[in-house]
């Protein structure tokens, strides 16, 4: 899970299923924590795509996607007191995997909304493709 969160360039198709995705968002949070916590860097890594996200910095769409991992981690965190005695290491990393998501949400939120994004679709197919391949050669 960690190998794209160590990429030098990442092309990332953001969208509602990727922003709840537990191995999505990880790899999203390592990119940004091998970035120094820098939207700066994270630009120069990653190149995004949006399917049908729409603002992204709004209230409402903030606190959706914050409810849904504070839910996350209170399932987890119940998960991890019921079995103390017999969680491994790997199901303590994920429960801190969780933790930092929702701990850095807002930052990674606000990264994809200000970061300049392609709505993808079929019409403009060619256009992300140049710019993805100016992008590659100019980072």
């Amino acid at each position: 899970m960690k190998r794209i969160g160590e990429g030098s360039r990442v092309i990332a198709v953001f969208s509602d299923k990727y922003l709840k995705s537990e191995y999505c968002m990880f790899e999203l949070f390592e990119l940004f924590r091998n970035s120094k916590l820098e939207h700066q860097r994270l630009r120069k890594v990653i190149y995004p795509l949006r399917i049908g996200l729409k603002n992204l910095n709004s209230p409402q769409k903030k606190a959706k996607y914050l409810r849904y991992w504070e839910s996350r981690e209170k399932d987890w965190n119940a998960f991890i007191e019921k079995m103390a005695t017999k969680v491994d290491l790997e199901t303590s990393k994920n429960y801190q995997g969780i933790k930092n998501i929702k701990m850095f949400l807002d930052s990674l939120l606000g990264f994809i909304a200000d970061t300049k994004s392609e709505n993808f679709t079929k019409t403009n197919l060619s256009i992300i493709k140049q710019d993805i391949i100016s992008w590659l050669k100019n980072n």
